[in-house]
């Protein structure tokens, strides 16, 4: 209960801007945020408490069908990846393919690739979803390329870290090259 609290619960809110840690979309609109224990606490009981050990978690990333109380080990191609002590872009690749129109996370290092499985990174809902809005960056990016200065601005936007699939936006607008 005492993960309920008011002021834990908004204080994760405003460090992960209502997003998932982990696949980045907005929680708060169409469902309840998880307190999500990084480590869990039925296999790391000295890390319960430890803000360090919390994240924010959409309910599927975070449910008992991918991550739940899984973590494994190094000898697992594990931990998974913490997207708040560790770069995703050194573990994961955020590609959009314009001929399917789709947007999914690869793993660059096994570590990369068991936290797509584990939290269910290009399960079929999401795919949908994030590839409906990064196929919108990538209209923007192209024109961005073009030198559309709007485009450019709009783009910038989309890469801050408060916006669904940020990730996505920034490699693109490192794809097609595009500076500030």
């Amino acid at each position: 209960k005492k993960y309920g609290h008011s002021q834990v619960t908004n204080a994760l809110r405003k460090m992960f801007f209502d997003k998932c840690a982990y696949c980045e979309s907005h929680i708060t609109h169409v469902g309840y945020a998880h307190i999500e224990h990084f480590r869990p606490k039925s296999l790391f009981p000295q890390f319960c408490f430890d803000w360090d050990n919390l994240l924010l978690g959409c309910s599927v990333c975070n449910g008992a069908r991918y991550k739940g109380t899984r973590f494994p080990e190094e000898a697992a191609d594990g931990p998974i990846i913490n997207p708040v002590d560790e770069n995703p872009d050194m573990y994961l690749s955020f590609e959009y393919d314009p001929e399917t129109g789709t947007a999914n996370v690869l793993g660059k290092l096994d570590r990369g690739w068991t936290t797509v499985d584990i939290t269910g990174l290009n399960r079929v809902e999401l795919i949908r979803h994030r590839s409906d809005v990064v196929r919108k960056i990538a209209f923007v990016a192209i024109r961005a390329k073009n030198g559309d200065m709007q485009a450019i601005e709009e783009l910038n936007r989309c890469c801050i870290n408060d916006q669904e699939y940020a990730a996505f936006a920034r490699s693109l607008k490192k794809k097609f090259e595009i500076k500030d």
